[in-house]
């Protein structure tokens, strides 16, 4: 290797950064370090192209970081079909007519970017095929709203099925909604690079069965700035027919007057009629979540507890969202004087360990702590009772969203949490890191009028 992983996403950030060509020499370097067989090898050039400059990249919400994404992950693409191991990939593309790098770009460019009704006939509408964002708070914040949206222009919408293609968890979100269907797909996001380009392969072959046997105008398949299609640049629908059932939600640059939020920014392009005021984001889990969630606070009411607040301390696996400990020690300590916290154990055991350090002094002082998960709600039994604790909580995010819902409030990270509490009107209280542009955390504020967002 030339130069480390580090030295070449700094020499490519510094070029943006400066409104520069990108160093053909650096990317190709991080592309290549990306493909390598070594496992530490290829992991460096995956941070380095993926949390130190796709996702810096798409943060920014710019015209120009959006332009530098689609020059870069264009040419990852193209170099990545040259590869040995990308004669599949290489196929794939030849079969949508996109034989090089430029064909990707030119593709690109010519999407249809607005919503714009005239163009289909909403009387013949029969399925709409929604791109899976892939993160559940970005499915909320974003996908939920564009749906609402145009269930809302939609004359007779209880006629028309709403397919959600993306991950299988996304059924404890939905699957409460008779309209809507998951259709499963997988996106390695801790995969190869290759991994997560052929995962296309799996959202093709799903949209082909959705469109099957559906004639021109029965179907529309809407991207909402998916990473199923790298944010747009590979398609799922032939040429042929791409201008007329498909639709993309341009996320990273569409603007609207009073319009902040990614949510906000959502409802205003589905807007028909006047409609943006009453748009919002929604879930509709399976009712045993939300059964599940009243059972809980239930018990801890009957132990004491006058408020419920519902806490996450998770970031996603990025650190630079965090706090430190010190400030999660004391927020859990303000809270607790107010009532009992419901506090969700995370999912990986970095957040398992993350949250065993908040806990341990309460624990010390003699605080009430108590463990349960979705398998083993009897260890919620305490023969005492007590207005303060901290319920320590294991469980997925169908069984958070029925906690959340049963709570007085909602407090954490900028996080999938903090949407979940938006989309059911749970007042929340949510704390962006303030390493990050001004303007992410006015993207990712919470599509509520209950929420409110911290940066200092």
């Amino acid at each position: 290797m030339v130069e480390t992983a580090t030295a070449a996403l700094q020499r490519i950030r510094e070029s943006i950064a400066a409104g520069a060509e990108i160093p053909v020499s650096a990317l190709d370097e991080l592309i290549l370090m990306a493909t390598e067989s070594d496992e530490a090898i290829a992991r460096s050039g995956l941070t380095a192209i993926f949390p130190g400059l796709i996702e810096w990249l798409n943060d920014s919400f710019t015209p120009q970081a959006a332009f530098y994404y689609n020059e870069i992950f264009a040419q990852i693409i193209d170099s990545c079909r040259h590869h040995q191991a990308g004669s599949e990939l290489d196929q794939w593309l030849h079969r949508y007519e996109l034989p090089d790098r430029p064909s990707l770009l030119r593709r690109f460019e010519q999407l249809p970017k607005v919503m714009n009704y005239d163009q289909f006939d909403r009387f013949r509408l029969r399925r709409v095929i929604w791109l899976s964002r892939v993160t559940i708070g970005a499915d909320i914040a974003v996908t939920s709203v564009l749906m609402d949206g145009l269930r809302r222009a939609l004359p007779d919408p209880d006629r028309v099925e709403m397919v959600l293609v993306g991950p299988g968890k996304l059924v404890e979100l939905y699957g409460g909604d008779p309209q809507i269907r998951i259709r499963e797909v997988e996106y390695r996001r801790g995969g190869t690079l290759f991994d997560r380009l052929l995962s296309w392969r799996s959202v093709v072959t799903a949209v082909e069965t959705e469109i099957s046997g559906l004639d021109e105008g029965e179907y529309l398949v809407i991207d909402p700035d998916s990473r199923l299609t790298q944010l747009g640049l590979l398609p799922v629908l032939p040429p042929a027919v791409e201008s007329r059932g498909y639709r993309f939600f341009p996320s990273r640059i569409f603007t609207a007057p009073d319009c902040s939020s990614l949510g906000e920014l959502a409802a205003a392009w589905t807007a028909d009629s006047g409609i943006t005021d009453s748009t919002r984001s929604f879930i509709a889990p399976p009712a045993r979540f939300i059964h599940l969630g009243r059972s809980i606070a239930d018990r801890l009411r009957k132990m004491g507890a006058e408020q419920i607040v519902t806490v996450s301390l998770g970031v996603g696996g990025n650190e630079e969202k965090r706090r430190g400990e010190s400030f999660e020690i004391d927020l859990l300590g303000r809270l607790c004087r107010e009532g009992w916290v419901i506090l969700d154990r995370g999912f990986t055991p970095d957040e398992e360990r993350q949250v065993e350090a908040a806990i341990a002094p309460w624990r010390r002082s003699g605080l009430p702590i108590l463990t349960a998960d979705e398998d083993q709600l009897p260890s919620l039994n305490r023969p005492a009772t007590s207005k303060h604790g901290i319920l320590t909580w294991r469980g997925g995010i169908g069984s958070l969203a029925g906690l959340i819902a049963a709570s007085d409030r909602y407090v954490g990270y900028d996080s999938s949490g903090q949407h979940l509490a938006a989309a059911l009107e749970i007042p929340g209280i949510t704390y962006f890191s303030s390493n990050n542009p001004a303007i992410f955390a006015r993207r990712w504020a919470p599509f509520s009028q209950k929420s409110q967002v911290v940066t200092e």
